[in-house]
């Protein structure tokens, strides 16, 4: 995976060959001619090295051909530097500069969103969504592996698994029903995959299953769309032939067999905001793309206009969120009424906070993120958060502080501020489209990957 992605070359690294560096001459340029494109410092690699030798040696200004909204100080310290370099590079936002083709490089080469279908070594099987014949979860009141109906959503019909030793399943997801269901040949309900998440829509299950002992038949599930949400056009199953290969895919993934809760408010369910052209909630969301970049099971316990009171009285209190079996628990509420120290939402956010440390398996680790930036444009329909999000952000750095937690700063850090806000909705100013909610992902990603490296 890493080696495939060092192979894309970057053009915009290219170009920078044909600009000499100071104190180079023409004819050591010339003598530099077979050097990789893109391997700037010349060490065969073309990844985070060649960033800092572009800005070392002001070169890297020299690429920016197009008018950048803000400013070009993205870590905020008052100078355009290095640093600037570095953040950029990290968190993937220098393809957002350049009217060019850009590869992928240095650490952004642990998560790059593929296709399976493009790198796997595997069937890929075609699925066509038209049967009302569903497989329910244990939540539904029939009880796991009865059949059942529910409007928009459909299954296949029972598809042959032949020698199929394991599957790859990227689907949308229901409480209520099994994404993936296992039968015997008779029929008979065998096992199958589904997901824990609060939310009956717009979640979906992206991951591997090896095919159970007598297993012969398999049916997967699929939403066709409502006047709200639309469809889920991602569907994608892969089939295995051998545990060498299933083995082979898994390892591509950084975090295959980690599971992670994504507890927060809509900008974790995946809100796309109050226009009826957008319709609410969508299946891309933050907690949807970290799963798709990290191979990690994700669920999403996110809750669309959820205070931290309102979670902790109405989702967490009544049981809708289990941790007890996360190796992970990623934490990011405050966007909606602030944490004001002092106030109502300061203690029940720490209430969350302490019961889910009472709550998680021994080894499981709770981590603290402070909301991404607001809009701080008066013209935009969701302006008036950003007080929220100062108070959040004080409040969770405080607490994850006093608790000995580790703390993502997502307001500093995070792609998601007001000189991106391209990465919003239109009109919104507060929460993302598709691009925007990939772009968090693979931000949480990376600093995930440092948290769990130390």
């Amino acid at each position: 995976m890493r080696n495939r992605a060092k192979r894309l070359l970057s053009l915009g690294l290219a170009l920078a060959l044909t600009t000499l560096t100071p104190g180079v001459t023409a004819a050591e340029d010339t003598a530099n001619a077979d050097r990789i494109l893109g391997d700037v410092n010349g060490d065969g690699l073309v990844d985070i090295d060649d960033a800092l030798h572009l800005f070392q040696h002001s070169i890297l200004p020299d690429l920016y051909t197009v008018d950048y909204p803000g400013t070009l100080d993205h870590t905020g310290d008052g100078y355009v530097d290095i640093d600037d370099a570095l953040y950029l590079f990290q968190y993937s936002m220098l393809p957002e500069l350049y009217p060019i083709e850009w590869g992928e490089a240095g650490v952004t080469d642990k998560f790059i969103m593929f296709e399976p279908k493009d790198v796997f070594d595997a069937e890929e099987m075609s699925l066509t969504f038209n049967s009302t014949r569903l497989c329910a979860s244990a939540r539904d009141a029939k009880g796991e592996g009865n059949d059942v109906s529910y409007s928009a959503w459909m299954a296949t019909y029972n598809q042959r698994l032949n020698d199929c030793y394991g599957i790859y399943y990227n689907l949308a997801a229901h409480k209520l029903l099994m994404s993936v269901a296992f039968y015997d040949e008779d029929g008979e309900y065998i096992s199958g995959v589904g997901t824990d998440a609060m939310t009956g829509y717009a979640t979906s299950v992206t991951g591997f299953v090896v095919c159970p002992e007598n297993a012969a038949k398999v049916r997967f599930l699929g939403f066709n769309g409502t006047s709200v949400i639309p469809a889920f056009n991602h569907s994608t199953v892969m089939l295995f032939d051998s545990e060498e290969s299933f083995n082979a895919a898994k390892a591509m993934y950084e975090f295959d067999g980690l599971k992670i809760a994504c507890l927060g408010d809509s900008l974790t369910e995946g809100d796309y905001g109050p226009l009826t052209s957008y319709g609410g909630r969508r299946f891309e969301n933050y907690p949807y793309y970290l799963s798709r970049l990290t191979g990690a099971e994700v669920t999403n316990y996110g809750r669309c206009g959820a205070s931290s009171s309102s979670y902790l009285a109405e989702h967490f209190a009544k049981g809708d969120v289990d941790v007890s079996d996360s190796d992970v628990i990623l934490l990011m509420l405050g966007t909606n009424k602030g944490l004001a120290s002092g106030s109502g939402y300061y203690a029940d956010y720490c209430t969350i906070v302490d019961r889910i440390l009472a709550e998680k398996k021994p080894g499981a680790k709770l981590i603290l993120i402070t909301p991404p930036s607001a809009t701080t444009d008066p013209t935009k329909i969701n302006y008036g958060y950003m007080d929220n999000v100062l108070s959040a952000n004080e409040a969770v750095r405080a607490i994850a502080a006093s608790r000995g937690l580790d703390c993502i700063d997502a307001l500093k850090k995070s792609p998601i501020k007001p000189q991106t806000e391209h990465l919003y909705q239109d009109f919104d100013g507060l929460h993302m489209n598709a691009d925007g909610y990939a772009a968090f992902a693979r931000f949480i990603a990376i600093e995930l990957d440092k948290i769990l490296s130390e």
